[in-house]
């Protein structure tokens, strides 16, 4: 199997940083750090703009979903990225962005499937419950040889351990490019 991945799994110094003023609502407003790290999505235009050129599939993982939506009314990345993917400055990549959010919360991901219904219905979302790294090998089938973006911003630093993600380090390694901060702070 053939993969191209762009990875982005920040260094664990920001997340520490961020992580000891994180409150517990934090899907209530966004805040500071999901400022920036919403901010690294306009790299998701980026990436459909030059990949896209084949008119092959090309996905968007997000492995930290969350629900979609903060109960401030704001978008999360899995609205703003699907928004894109419905309507890319590009018009010829209409069509071309698939996007695959892991939520594993049950009540969070039930959210989630509300927030992202429309684009659920248009075939641009899919939405898969439990947690990302069990989850990985199904959206490993999904992506097959297509080129994929793997968004991964767990909440916090709790269990956070690149040896979870070897397996996404060592297909990009092999596959045709890789991108991605896999440095620890």
């Amino acid at each position: 199997m053939r993969i191209n991945i762009l990875l982005y799994l920040p260094t664990l110094s920001p997340i520490i940083a961020a992580a000891q003023s994180m409150p517990t609502d934090f899907h209530a407003a966004s805040r500071p750090w999901a400022v920036i790290k919403h901010g690294l999505l306009q790299y998701v235009e980026l990436f459909l703009g030059k990949l896209g050129s084949t008119g092959k599939t090309v996905y968007y993982v997000d492995g930290f979903a969350g629900s979609g939506r903060l109960e401030d009314g704001s978008d999360g990345s899995p609205l703003r990225v699907a928004a894109i993917a419905q309507n890319p400055r590009q018009a010829s990549r209409r069509g071309i962005l698939k996007c695959i959010n892991c939520e594993k919360d049950p009540s969070v991901f039930n959210r989630l499937q509300v927030a992202t219904d429309q684009f659920a219905q248009a075939g641009i979302v899919r939405n898969l419950q439990g947690e990302f790294e069990a989850k990985l090998p199904e959206i490993l089938t999904i992506v097959a040889d297509s080129p994929a973006l793997f968004f991964i911003d767990p909440f916090g630093t709790q269990g956070l351990s690149f040896r979870r993600y070897r397996r996404l380090l060592v297909i990009a390694e092999v596959g045709k490019f890789s991108y991605g901060s896999t440095t620890q702070g």
